[in-house]
């Protein structure tokens, strides 16, 4: 078995690790150095050999205790490279990692570890390989309904670079919905500004005959693969298919040019079922997690955690 060693970002060959990443099929956006440099307080690898694969990971420090966790705007994260096999990963986890207090980790890989807790979750996703027609005929008659409601109200979709709209409208309606911190939205601002600049995603927004702006919607290209990442609607966009138009505008844009649109997927039953509208099927991923923190550490998130709400 080759050798396993912890490299730190700043000491990774950054143009080895992202070749891993892109030639990897199974892996997704998530994982690129610019990706993981936007989203992860700290991060690094477990590189096999002379980067015959690698494994990221996420990491922070707290009150002096190293805690992995899979950051917010990402789902998973996998395995890079067609040499490393399950029991490496097995290793790593089990291993390598057995001094960790506090791990979170999501990723496509079934299997038990002594010590860790696993947890199947799910995403939604589209084979677009059947074309836009085919793709609509699949929705739902109220998905259908919702579209046609939006475009008799004169809604249009168009693109837009405007980052910094994007996350006070996000902010503004939908923040009561998620616990994110000032941090967050500073990463999610910093996330699109990258991904626009370097044409890795879009930003579309949803206007109303009075050109203003009632929804919108941020999508990630990898690969095959197009993302939706984050979006949001006000009151009148919800009310008249806003996100609905968008979704729609979006599959049919890039139904010739990607394969698969992944919802990205959530743990919210009206969530998924929105998606579901649009003809998307489940598929599973494992969520990996261990506390061992000490018990006061424990208390006092429950403490933090009880005057956010």
């Amino acid at each position: 078995m080759d050798e396993i060693r912890w490299v730190e970002r700043k000491g990774l060959d950054v143009e080895k690790f992202d070749a891993l990443v892109n030639s990897t099929s199974y892996v997704g956006a998530y994982q690129q150095s610019w990706y993981l440099d936007c989203v992860c307080d700290n991060w690094g690898a477990f590189v096999i050999g002379k980067y015959q694969a690698v494994f990221p990971i996420a990491y922070t420090i707290k009150f002096g205790q190293k805690i992995i966790y899979q950051p917010y705007f990402t789902r998973e994260f996998n395995p890079c490279g067609s040499e490393i096999t399950l029991f490496e990963i097995k290793q790593i986890l089990a291993t390598e990692l057995k001094e960790i207090n506090k791990i979170q980790y999501c990723t496509h890989q079934d299997f038990e570890i002594e010590g860790l807790d696993q947890t199947q979750q799910k995403y939604q996703f589209l084979d677009m390989k059947i074309g836009y027609e085919g793709l609509k005929n699949n929705y739902s008659k109220n998905a259908k309904r919702l579209i046609k409601k939006a475009q008799k109200n004169f809604y249009t979709v168009e693109e837009s670079d405007k980052t910094e709209e994007f996350v006070l409208f996000f902010q503004k309606y939908t923040g009561g919905q998620v616990d994110y911190t000032k941090r967050h939205y500073d990463n999610l601002s910093r996330l699109i500004s990258q991904a626009v600049k370097n044409k890795k995603g879009n930003l579309f927004i949803v206007k109303n005959e009075m050109n203003e702006v009632v929804a919108q919607g941020f999508y990630l290209f990898h690969g095959k693969r197009v993302y939706y990442l984050k979006g949001s609607t006000n009151a009148e966009g919800k009310k008249n298919g806003a996100m609905f138009l968008l979704m729609d505008y979006v599959i049919k844009q890039y139904s010739t040019t990607f394969t698969i649109f992944d919802f990205g997927g959530s743990r919210i039953e009206s969530i998924a079922g929105f998606y579901k509208r649009f003809g998307a099927i489940d598929d599973v991923y494992y969520e990996y997690t261990r506390n061992d923190l000490p018990w006061i550490l424990k208390k006092g998130k429950k403490i933090k955690d009880f005057f956010k709400k």
